[in-house]
């Protein structure tokens, strides 16, 4: 999945919602963008970004 929102307190907030989710997210944060996918490490080589995982599942 692919977000973009306009702020990068909006990716902020909705990285810690995510984080709290029961299940084991992986995320590729950018400045206004999210990805959730489980490949995030071989985006991050083309993308960029901050790779962000949890597991509350």
């Amino acid at each position: 999945m692919f977000s973009i929102y306009l702020s990068s307190a909006d990716v902020s907030a909705a990285v810690q919602a995510l984080k709290r989710l029961p299940v084991e997210v992986h995320l590729l944060v950018g400045p206004n963008w999210i990805i959730n996918s489980r490949y995030v490490l071989s985006l991050k080589e083309n993308m960029g970004g901050m790779i962000v995982t949890a597991s509350n599942g």
